[in-house]
């Protein structure tokens, strides 16, 4: 049975939010490709309209004790925060393979955390970064934040009272696989602006 934010979001809401996010792990598989100089593949699956209980139990759930994590808050005619949410070792591997480094698993560097948080803001500004353009407002972005969570921090994810969307993010670079979730986060008093940004082509 679906809950109360799921049947209020209408299957022609649900397929914009779809094509946003495919759109945006699009244009940023593209960035990644020139950055490493060689072929990567990024896709996106399991799309859905969840709310934040919901959201706390998947991560539980799905991934492991130790997560790093980039979010970004946003502001203005569509308020809320986009994330990005990676199993700690899985993408310490991707960042060495990507920059030929050769850093421990938990070696919590300047280098490192800004490797990830870089890899985490072109995903987020791929996907969001067009409500910039739609003409019925402007969105004020926040610069990326990176922390490291535990399992028990995971019921720490998520804003109560907002609708939150996620989806399967994966890649694939050098024979290495990563899977990781993307959450766009939006207050709920902003979900009507927000999907007549999309319907209007702030988000392609």
């Amino acid at each position: 049975m679906m809950d109360g934010i799921q049947q209020s979001i209408s299957e022609q809401q649900r397929a914009l939010v779809q094509d946003m996010f495919v759109h945006g792990v699009t244009q940023a598989e593209s960035v990644f490709e020139a950055m490493v100089a060689q072929p990567m593949q990024v896709a996106v699956d399991a799309v859905q309209v969840i709310d934040v209980p919901r959201l706390q139990q998947q991560v539980a759930e799905n991934y492991d004790v130790h997560l790093s994590w980039v979010f970004m808050r946003f502001t203005g005619l569509v308020s809320g925060s986009v994330a990005i949410l990676f199993p700690s070792d899985s993408i310490t591997v991707l960042i060495n393979t990507l920059t030929q480094s050769t850093m421990r698993s938990y070696e919590m560097d300047i280098f490192r955390m800004g490797a990830i948080t870089e890899v985490g803001n072109i995903l987020m500004n791929g996907v969001i970064g067009k409500l910039c353009d739609t003409k019925q407002g402007e969105v004020s972005f926040d610069f990326p934040d990176y922390e490291e969570l535990s399992a028990d921090d995971c019921l720490s994810v998520g804003q109560q009272g907002s609708v939150v969307m996620t989806a399967n993010v994966h890649f694939c670079v050098s024979g290495l696989y990563l899977s990781s979730l993307l959450m766009l986060q939006i207050e709920q008093e902003s979900l009507t602006s927000f999907f007549s940004a999309l319907e209007a082509g702030g988000v392609e």
